[in-house]
């Protein structure tokens, strides 16, 4: 987020269980388990001016479509998201 919120490019990709991170609707987790809740977070970084990307691969295993996520997503396949890797570099964040 800091690094956004500064002006700087910045693309987080979402693989794994990280996709869940994306998905909207979440409950307030502080209040359940002492954690931040996600979807502010990816919300304020699409805000902000970041992209955010999520594995399309690790939805399909997770039965997540794209309606289920955060306004503002995108999903790229495995092939897309290695492209990016190369065209963006040390800005790349993978979670």
């Amino acid at each position: 987020m800091a690094w956004v919120s500064v002006g700087n490019d910045a693309v987080v990709v979402l693989r794994g269980d990280g996709v869940y991170a994306a998905r909207k609707g979440q409950a307030d987790s502080m209040k359940e388990i002492n954690l931040p809740n996600t979807e502010k977070q990816v919300r304020d970084i699409i805000g902000e001016g970041g992209r955010i990307v999520a594995d399309a691969e690790s939805m399909r295993s997770r039965s997540l479509t794209t309606n289920q996520l955060v306004e503002g997503v995108g999903v790229l396949t495995p092939p897309e998201i290695r492209a990016l890797i190369v065209e963006k570099g040390e800005r790349f964040i993978a979670l």
